[in-house]
């Protein structure tokens, strides 16, 4: 099980970093203005209960980029939005909606989960950066992570990949390429579904179960 193992490593080096004005953690912070009281331990339970829907080590390992105000920011699990928790429980997760108001759903998380379901893939997600990326002063923003901020989480990428063990890493979009490549960890590259590339997502994804069949 990959429960007991990513949870002491995230206990120890993801729940303790420090929020900056450029980084938000969800996983330890809350904003009065966007999160309900108590959001934070929310998150970190849903989480917990991600890492516990692996009854068995997952085949596949997705790297995506850093969560979206969307989705991650709010759920605390990578491509799982808001709106997924509340329609009940998602390739086993149970959790709860962390924001105040309107659950948010995220285009990118809807988009894959539904080619992984179609495909009948159940991949461990981990993402470059684990924490929210927001523009200065505008919480509710998303922003590429810069190739320092990606540079600075690769070791903490690089025990989860060890952990998970994955036969097949897929990197999603640019920059969780130039992530894996900082680790020298061979990769199947997949254009990131945002931005009109939900198209040619779902055929690297088609290409990438393809390999994976062959690997196993």
């Amino acid at each position: 099980m990959l429960l007991d193992p990513l949870w002491d490593l995230f206990t120890s080096q993801l729940f303790p970093f420090s929020t900056t004005g450029l980084l938000f953690n969800q996983y330890r912070d809350e904003d009065s203005e966007f999160d309900l009281p108590g959001a934070a331990p929310m998150r970190r339970d849903n989480l917990r209960s991600y890492l516990a829907s692996f009854e068995t080590p997952p085949m596949m390992l997705v790297v995506s980029e850093a969560p979206g105000y969307r989705g991650g920011r709010f759920s605390g699990i990578p491509l799982v939005s808001e709106r997924m928790l509340v329609a009940g429980p998602t390739d086993g997760i149970n959790g709860r909606p962390t924001s105040l108001g309107r659950p948010y759903a995220e285009a990118t998380a809807t988009i894959f989960r539904r080619v992984s379901a179609a495909m009948a893939l159940s991949p461990f997600i981990w993402n470059t950066v684990p924490f929210h990326p927001h523009h200065l002063g505008q919480p509710l923003t998303n922003r590429t992570p810069t190739r320092s901020e990606i540079s600075a989480f690769a070791p903490l990428l690089g025990e989860v990949i060890g952990m998970v063990q994955p036969r097949l890493v897929v990197a999603l979009g640019r920059q969780a390429e130039h992530a894996l490549a900082l680790l020298k960890v061979e990769c199947r590259p997949v254009r990131h579904p945002a931005n009109g590339g939900a198209t040619a997502f779902e055929i690297g994804m088609r290409q990438a179960a393809a390999e994976l069949q062959r690997l196993t």
